[in-house]
């Protein structure tokens, strides 16, 4: 899947969980590069008025190593957006644990994302429905859900 861009989120100083997830990838066959991840202090400012800005919206608080992560992935996301890192892009923490299945799902998926831009965010960790408006085949028993907000 060296097609496929791929960035591991991981605090800069986790040299032990940067090995683990270097020897899972390379017995995958996969290629990533690492993105140094924030931790809560040193999340930049624009994020940090952001953050608070949509918190004004949101009930739920944050602990400081939630909102570092959350502010880590809206990095990506921004960078994806303002075309600095290309989409679509594999993003995964340092804690992720990949088989040979979930590798041919994400190949697979890969593909349907390269082929309907309609398809600009999956999100494996919160799901949220029944606001169903599509769901496409990506392997015999697994499937995509694509809400209607995108």
């Amino acid at each position: 899947m060296s097609d496929l861009p791929i960035r591991v989120l991981s605090l800069p100083h986790s040299e032990a969980r940067r090995r683990k997830i270097c020897g899972m990838m390379e017995r995958l066959g996969l290629t990533f590069e690492f993105r140094d991840a924030w931790s809560p202090d040193n999340i930049p400012e624009w994020m940090l008025a952001l953050l608070e800005k949509n918190a004004e919206a949101d009930t739920k608080t944050l602990l400081p190593t939630e909102l570092a992560c959350y502010a880590s992935h809206l990095g990506i996301i921004s960078d994806v957006a303002e075309g600095r890192l290309p989409s679509p892009l594999l993003v995964l923490e340092d804690d992720a644990i990949l088989d040979s299945r979930s590798v041919e799902f994400a190949r697979r998926l890969y593909g349907l994302m390269c082929d309907n831009p309609a398809i600009e965010y999956v999100n494996f960790k919160n799901t949220k429905g029944p606001y169903i408006l599509d769901r496409i085949p990506v392997l015999d028993d697994a499937f995509i859900f694509v809400p209607w907000y995108s």
